[in-house]
């Protein structure tokens, strides 16, 4: 198995170490200096000195002293898998962190999206009934996650999903996600809407409406990223099929809202 490592030395010196392991049992150790020399050595180690190596772990050293190389010992235990070399801590079982917020038997319930409103700990959670295809629901706990109200539908302008959403500072919301809905233009497509939190909370459809960009695939967009600078800018990012005909690639719409309210007040509207 070939393992690869790269090393800097002094003076910019970049030392690479090919690791080979060949059939016979015997690794071929290359090292590689550049771009102070240009010349290449290698030496074979006979594995039967020292066990079979399944694969390099680490190097370490310099191009003027010795170098170190770590390798398994055969029969020892393999570590757990994790991919990285950062600790891994493990709360699955800890049931006492876990709180159901919405569950109803042979309905599939996902894509839930939250929003902190301005008290610092009522949260908002939004989410759609069927897998993109039932009406849009929301939950509202008001002690930080711990408990969390019935369901309620929310009104039609809402309808999608990945949901994501941010205040801007007059104390507006603007929230970003997928058109679902069945009768609209947008449908498909990347959008958000522009109210308040009274609004959801009294079944209102809102300020309006906004297609931020043109999705040339039935459905596959969205799962924005939503953030507002200090000047009341709105950054919106996500992906979404926006050539007809290629791959989806990854878009940033920034606006204000107050250059949406001068577009409502100048009728550059559907």
């Amino acid at each position: 198995m070939p393992s690869h490592y790269q090393k800097a030395a002094r003076k910019g010196v970049i030392l690479i170490i090919f690791a080979v392991l060949l059939l016979s049992g015997a690794v071929y150790l290359l090292v590689i200096q550049a771009p102070e020399k240009e010349k290449s050595t290698s030496a074979e180690i006979n594995f039967r000195e020292i066990g079979n190596i399944v694969n390099w772990d680490s190097a370490s050293g310099t191009h003027t002293d010795s170098w170190h190389l770590v390798y398994e010992e055969p029969g020892a235990p393999p570590p757990p898998p994790k991919g990285f070399t950062i600790p891994v801590i493990d709360l699955a079982d800890q049931t006492h962190r876990q709180i159901v917020v919405d569950r109803e038997e042979g309905q599939y319930l996902g894509h839930p999206s939250t929003v902190l409103l301005e008290d610092q700990k009522t949260i908002i959670c939004v989410f759609p009934k069927g897998h993109g295809k039932g009406v849009i629901v929301m939950k509202k706990s008001s002690d930080g996650g711990i408990t969390w109200s019935e369901p309620r539908e929310l009104p039609g302008a809402l309808t999608g999903d990945r949901h994501t959403g941010k205040y801007a500072p007059d104390g507006r919301l603007l929230i970003s996600f997928r058109d679902t809905a069945l009768e609209t233009p947008t449908q498909g497509d990347w959008v958000a809407w522009v109210g308040t939190y009274e609004d959801i909370v009294k079944g209102k459809e809102g300020q309006y409406r906004v297609r931020l960009m043109d999705n040339k695939h039935n459905w596959d967009c969205a799962y924005p990223g939503v953030e507002v600078l200090p000047d009341g800018t709105f950054v919106l990012v996500t992906y979404g099929h926006w050539v007809e005909g290629e791959m989806p690639f990854v878009m940033c719409v920034r606006l204000t809202l107050e250059e949406l309210d001068e577009m409502v007040r100048e009728r550059k509207i559907w």
